[in-house]
């Protein structure tokens, strides 16, 4: 088997999970709540509003935006199935996801500063906390499911927790502090100093 990860990458996979899912339901551009801002981004694939020809690479990078949410499931499922290409492919698309989403702020500065007015205009300023922790929580993904490199923390933690508690208690040689096997538990000395 390889390496187990340590417990804590797994609860920062979880808190991601629900970074996530606390952005549906919080503000994201000026008052609207995440699902919506998702149904309006994900609007944006929609066949007749790419043959408009209107800024495409805006309509698309939305759309691409609103898809990258099916990482999320994608990363509680890699975190709990214990495959570290699985973890290691969907961490990677939470970093780009990341970075594509990032875009959102980014089109917000350039609109704010060089967009004229019969444009739909935004500022970094009408982004709102559920777009900052949704956009947040693909960094705590990737970072989470990036970082761990063997099985899955969540399942083996506590099964390696569980095995210490059963396992037998150490005894030593009085003699030499060598460990006894169960054979010789019951003179407290091992063979080698018996002889």
């Amino acid at each position: 088997m390889g390496r187990r990860s340590p417990f804590w990458l797994g609860l920062l996979v979880v808190l991601g999970c629900l970074m996530n899912l606390a952005a549906w339901f919080l503000p994201t551009l000026y008052s609207s709540p995440g699902y919506f801002a998702f149904w309006v981004a994900l609007h944006a694939l929609h066949p007749l509003s790419l043959l408009e020809g209107r800024h495409t690479l805006r309509l698309l990078a939305s759309g691409l935006s609103a898809l990258s949410n099916i990482l999320v499931p994608g990363a509680a499922y890699a975190m709990w199935s214990g495959s570290a290409r699985l973890r290691g492919g969907i961490g990677w698309g939470c970093f780009v996801a990341f970075c594509l989403n990032g875009w959102w702020f980014i089109d917000a500065l350039w609109m704010s500063y060089f967009a004229d007015n019969t444009q739909m205009h935004y500022s970094p300023g009408d982004l709102r906390l559920g777009y900052y922790l949704w956009w947040g929580s693909f960094a705590v993904l990737a970072g989470g499911l990036l970082a761990c490199p063997g099985g899955s923390p969540l399942v083996e933690a506590p099964r390696q927790a569980r095995a210490r508690e059963d396992a037998p208690p150490e005894v030593l040689c009085y003699l030499c502090g060598k460990r006894l096997k169960p054979a010789e538990h019951s003179g407290r000395v091992c063979t080698a100093c018996r002889a």
